[in-house]
């Protein structure tokens, strides 16, 4: 009952809203008219355009929101005939809660299960149901806890919850679409208003969360539901690591790991070690009142609080419900993960190709600089060694100071180099990213022959690169794949801030800041500071570095050919930036420089360098 209470509170607000802004548009035309009259006809004129301004985005944004319906969820779906025990499960569940069942079940590659129901009439009239489970749940959970979790995801629709949602869902979104076209003033006290909704909405989201935990207890006992909480934030961290030190660490090779999906089980076996830990170091709850679900803890102690429902468990895995979870794995592979045009292979393959692509980048940055000490147009380890048998090893350091440190590049270019000289072999271990080993298959003493060339020792230096020949390494292979850096190297770099209104030797200009260098947008000689702007730089943000690198009049400055770096500080900042062939760029602020999102990512980045120079 309080939750229907608070529901209906939420969707009076959202009306509220509506009458409200109205309200306003319909004041500023009296306030207009008024002070036409008594006042000023310029002033009024200005009051009553105003209040059409905002009409007008009124209209458009209410036009907007009765248009817009959620995406449809478009997993792999699971047929009764192929999992029958599970269907079997959904129904009695339904039955049980007081609704009917789900009209599809779909498996998604996800750390998670999620009812949804494609409603009409704003939420009033009821549609086809769907069921998501995720495939990690299939594959890690028991029985029971995955019948606890279908319990609670039934719940909701026993609840009418999934009908509800689709009144806050739209609710959310005319209050954002509004108030992102309504005039700035009238934008900040609309503003407020949606605050308060969104206040009350996100109330009524935990309480559906407490009562569809109910229902878990009941048709699941209380120890399979709290289990199963329990869990699921130890599988989502396991996920999380899975996805990205198996899956994404390696996309930049131009390969990808094909079955993601039936891969996952190995490393939640072969790290159980750390898992057992997460279970037992369990991530602190950030608390707010404008968290959709309540703490996992509040929701573990309310469902232990409960008396037990006598539910008899069933420990076996939760993968016996889909027999060919195998088969369906491949689907909700493609289905899930889109790779682009990148090949699939092997796990094992891709982590060979992915860790030998990541080493060679390192490998380039440092023959790279050792090509513009020497004047190497093709260097390679070779040029290396001829800069330390020439005594130039503390120049060769500080060359690479802002490509990274000068050991790990050392041992990236050894690394590389013995793999592509079929000295030592990249090996897929699930209990670690990826080993190194050699042709006996023991660990490969990369350290060891590195440490010469990290100390400067020409000698030892010598005896290292000699050693490493006697095992058959080729050192005319033991080059450079990109001489020079340019748009392969911003292809793969990552986004981490943006600024706008930036002065780049003279005219103000965008700066997108990358993890490997700055890049400039050009644009017109100033830029008004607003949501348009920034709209329209995070567009650039989500576009890939090297697309817009093709583009006339972009400019890449890569950290590591930044030769000098020194920053002032007056009354705005300054960096002078001296690359490595004598070009000077210069990069202040000005008055309405904004830093999107407040990264401070410039200062993070290029703040290293300035310091050591200072330190020179």
């Amino acid at each position: 009952m309080l939750t229907t209470i608070r529901a209906a509170v939420a969707v009076a607000l959202l009306v509220g809203f509506y009458l409200f802004a109205v309200g306003l548009v319909v004041g500023l035309v009296w306030a207009g008219v008024v002070v036409a009259d008594s006042w000023s006809e310029r002033a009024g004129a200005k009051l009553i355009v105003l209040a059409l301004i905002a009409g007008v985005g009124l209209i458009v944004a209410l036009w907007k929101v009765v248009r817009a319906r959620p995406s449809v969820p478009a997993g792999v779906q699971v047929d009764p005939v192929r999992a029958p025990e599970l269907r079997s499960i959904v129904a009695r569940l339904a039955r049980e809660v007081g609704t009917r069942v789900p009209d599809e079940v779909q498996l998604v590659a996800e750390v998670n299960a999620a009812v949804w129901e494609d409603t009409r009439w704003m939420g009033l009239v009821g549609g086809r149901r769907y069921l998501l489970i995720g495939t990690p749940l299939l594959q890690t959970f028991t029985v029971d806890q995955l019948r606890s979790v279908l319990a609670h995801e039934l719940g909701h629709y026993s609840h009418s919850h999934t009908r509800l949602s689709a009144l806050t869902y739209r609710g959310r979104l005319s209050i954002v679409h509004t108030v992102s076209r309504l005039p700035d003033i009238l934008a900040a006290v609309m503003a407020g208003y949606g605050r308060l909704y969104m206040l009350v909405e996100s109330a009524v989201s935990r309480r559906q969360e407490y009562e569809a935990d109910l229902a878990s207890v009941r048709l699941a006992g209380k120890e399979a539901a709290a289990s199963a909480l329990s869990e699921l934030p130890v599988l989502a961290r396991a996920w999380d690591l899975y996805l990205r030190d198996y899956v994404a660490w390696g996309l930049d090779s131009g390969y990808a790991p094909a079955d993601v999906v039936t891969s996952f089980p190995q490393m939640w076996r072969a790290r159980a070690g750390e898992i057992d830990q997460l279970r037992r170091n369990p991530a602190p709850e950030k608390r707010s009142r404008w968290d959709s679900h309540p703490p996992m803890a509040d929701r573990i102690a309310a469902i232990l609080a409960q008396p037990d429902a006598g539910v008899p468990g069933d420990r076996r895995p939760a993968s016996v419900l889909v027999p060919d979870l195998a088969q369906l794995a491949p689907a909700v592979d493609q289905h899930e993960f889109n790779f682009g045009s990148r090949p699939r292979v092997s796990f094992v393959e891709y982590t060979a190709r992915a860790a030998q692509a990541n080493h060679q980048v390192l490998a380039d940055r440092l023959y790279r600089a050792a090509g513009r000490l020497a004047g190497d147009p093709q260097p390679g380890l070779h040029t290396v060694h001829a800069l330390i048998g020439q005594g130039r090893h503390t120049e060769l350091v500080r060359a690479v100071e802002a490509a990274g440190g000068y050991a790990d590049l050392v041992r990236a270019a050894l690394t590389a180099a013995a793999v592509r000289g079929g000295v030592a072999y990249w090996q897929l271990s699930w209990s670690d990213p990826v080993t190194l080993v050699d042709r006996n298959n023991a660990p490969f003493p990369v350290e060891r022959y590195a440490a010469p060339l990290i100390a400067g020792d020409p000698a030892g230096t010598q005896q290292s690169l000699a050693a490493l020949a006697a095992l058959g390494l080729d050192f005319g292979a033991a080059r450079a794949v990109e001489p020079t850096v340019g748009a392969a190297s911003a292809a793969r770099s990552e986004v981490v801030g943006a600024m706008t209104n930036i002065k780049v030797n003279g005219p103000n200009k965008h700066l997108l800041i990358l993890d490997t260098g700055l890049l400039v947008v050009p644009g017109p000689a100033w830029y008004k500071r607003g949501s348009g702007t920034q709209r329209h730089l995070v567009a650039l943000a989500n576009t890939p570095p090297g697309q817009l690198l093709a583009t006339a009049g972009h400019e890449y400055l890569p950290y590591e050919e930044m030769a000098r770096v020194v920053y002032h500080k007056g009354f705005g900042w300054r960096y002078d930036i001296t690359m490595q062939r004598g070009a000077v760029i210069r990069i202040s602020d000005t008055m309405s420089t904004d830093d999107l999102g407040k990264t401070k990512a410039l200062a993070r980045l290029l703040g290293p360098l300035a310091a050591r120079q200072q330190a020179r």
